[in-house]
């Protein structure tokens, strides 16, 4: 537990530092650390625990805000009835995603996932309008619907994380041993790790879209360089959620930096796209290369020789 304190310590601090200080933006950035956290265990559940080549995270996020707009300015729902509302369609969609991969190879779903990305990063663009700010939900009654949606989530990510199915299949993953074979529905497996971390990214995306000058816009662009990061955070977090909060530690701090130091963005981000899936045509989730052998030790190291039979 001391870990996962110790890095969740900033995102606490740094929202408190900037409240302490009176500074107009504090509330801005309390949420974005909110939907950050959110979608960090999004990326835990999917790629660190389910090993999945999910590359449409921010996807799901970018549809999570792209509904809320819909809902308040549409059919004028509070703020936080919209809220609630934005993960039951991340779990729709996680549904729709698995059947769309669950029954190709690794390198197919992620061109596939890569597809329902680049469609799903569109949507705040198409529901947002320009100039208009989506108020901060209200302190009253309806704010208890996205709280218990949020505690749900993360109860049900919790458990999964802390099951006997994680730990069994983590393990065969190091043993190079075959899932099924060990007692473990695969497919049941991935497909509830999946849909967790739609509903899961799809809520940080609603809260992300809120406020006068959210820190991740209505462009497209920044929502595909948005799952491009949550893959990276789970690849590098593994199954561990405190390395996974650490791996998220930089966009905590620096989340326009992109912008500024790349003026195109879209293209740059297209192209880490391309980038990380041909990544997962050539390197395999332990780091590595595809064309080589896969090993048979525990260890993961690649296997000697057998000896001749005699």
């Amino acid at each position: 537990m001391a870990p996962v304190l110790t890095a969740l310590a900033p995102f606490l601090l740094l929202p408190a530092a900037l409240a302490g200080l009176g500074h107009p933006a504090a509330p801005v950035f309390a949420l974005y650390v909110l939907a950050l956290l959110l979608a960090t265990v999004a990326a835990l559940l999917a790629i660190g625990i389910a090993r999945l080549p999910v590359v449409c995270l921010g996807g799901f996020a970018a549809a999570g805000a792209g509904i809320v707009p819909v809902l308040t300015s549409g059919l004028l729902w509070p703020t936080a009835a919209a809220l609630a509302v934005a993960p039951l369609a991340g779990l729709a969609l996680g549904g729709l995603a698995w059947l769309l991969i669950r029954s190709v190879s690794g390198n197919a779903a992620a061109a596939l996932l890569l597809a329902l990305l680049l469609g799903l990063a569109s949507l705040p663009a198409l529901t947002i309008d320009p100039g208009a700010t989506l108020a901060w939900p209200a302190i009253d009654q309806f704010l208890l619907l996205p709280v218990l949606a949020a505690l749900v989530l993360l109860l049900a990510a919790r458990r999964f994380a802390r099951s006997a199915a994680a730990r069994l299949h983590e393990a065969a993953v190091h043993a190079r041993l075959p899932v099924d074979g060990l007692g473990l529905e695969q497919g049941a497996f991935r497909a509830t790790a999946l849909i967790l971390a739609a509903g899961t990214a799809a809520l940080a995306g609603g809260i992300l879209a809120l406020g006068p000058a959210p820190i991740v816009g209505s462009e497209p662009g920044e929502w595909v360089a948005l799952s491009l990061a949550l893959f990276a955070i789970g690849r590098l977090g593994g199954n561990r959620l405190g390395a996974a909060l650490l791996a998220a530690l930089p966009l905590a701090l620096l989340p326009k930096l992109t912008v500024v130091l790349a003026p195109h963005f879209v293209d740059l981000t297209l192209a880490a796209a391309l980038a990380a899936l041909v990544l997962q045509l050539i390197v395999r989730a332990d780091g590595s290369a595809a064309w080589q052998p896969p090993g048979r030790h525990l260890d993961g190291s690649l296997a000697q020789p057998r000896l001749a039979e005699q």
